[in-house]
């Protein structure tokens, strides 16, 4: 989805209404406001994509957050997210420590208020970037070994961790794909594409994702004598990708 109209009339109107309530709170000081993540990306399912925002202020403040505290329970049975709250100041310091959010951000966003948008144009330096790469990547490895453990014997259990599991490692993906891009050059936002890119621009092979990102999506299933021999393959997969960031 690249612009407004691609969103369900319900939604659209939820979030027109969040927006003018926000302008009644915050007056001047609310500089923009901006729908981000899958409800402004290709994986939007109209009424029923979770709506995410942003909400620039000129300065995040208690009071400033007392004023919206009160809409929270209304916008959520509209299903908007409690916004993320962010001021300039913040954005400009949180670069070097937060790049692949941010990048997300800018690169997954639609303009809902504001004169112009504050995440157009974003210098992210790639140093930064790889090393919060290669911490996401090493931390879902360990996740990975941890919940393992955790879920025993049971196939129902490792089957939900097995699909649930790769919607964390997109972020991170399309932040290593960013490594190697021209500053402002447009990464996949469909999964399928995204990996196949990763794939080819990394000459590594992530078939367990692909079918673990197909099944979470309702194509296809896993059978219970496959779960332990899938489980050893797609951690095969991960290690091949910290080995990949390590060698960056």
């Amino acid at each position: 989805m690249t612009d407004l109209d691609g969103l369900d009339e319900k939604d659209r109107s939820a979030l027109d209404r969040m927006v003018s309530e926000l302008q009644q709170q915050h007056s001047d000081a609310l500089l923009a406001v901006l729908l981000t993540g899958e409800a402004a990306s290709a994986d939007y399912r109209p009424a029923k994509t979770r709506l995410t925002t942003l909400v620039l202020l000129g300065e995040v403040t208690p009071e400033a957050l007392r004023r919206t505290r009160g809409s929270l329970k209304a916008w959520s049975k509209r299903r908007i997210a409690t916004p993320l709250f962010m001021d300039p100041l913040y954005v400009e310091s949180a670069l070097d420590v937060f790049p692949i959010e941010l990048l997300e951000i800018g690169d997954r966003h639609l303009l809902l208020h504001g004169e112009s948008d504050p995440f157009a144009d974003l210098e992210i330096h790639l140093p930064h970037l790889r090393l919060e790469v290669e911490e996401q990547l090493r931390g879902k490895m360990l996740h990975l070994w941890e919940a393992y453990l955790e879920v025993g014997a049971s196939k129902r259990e490792l089957k939900r961790l097995l699909v649930e599991s790769p919607l964390g490692f997109e972020v991170a993906l399309r932040g290593l794909l960013r490594l190697r891009q021209e500053a402002g050059a447009r990464r996949p936002d469909d999964s399928d594409a995204l990996l196949a890119a990763v794939e080819t621009e990394f000459g590594v092979a992530l078939p367990t994702l692909r079918r673990l990102e197909a099944v979470r999506g309702g194509k296809g299933s896993i059978a219970g004598d496959e779960v332990e021999p899938l489980f050893d393959i797609y951690l095969a997969e991960v290690r091949s990708l910290v080995r990949t960031i390590d060698g960056l």
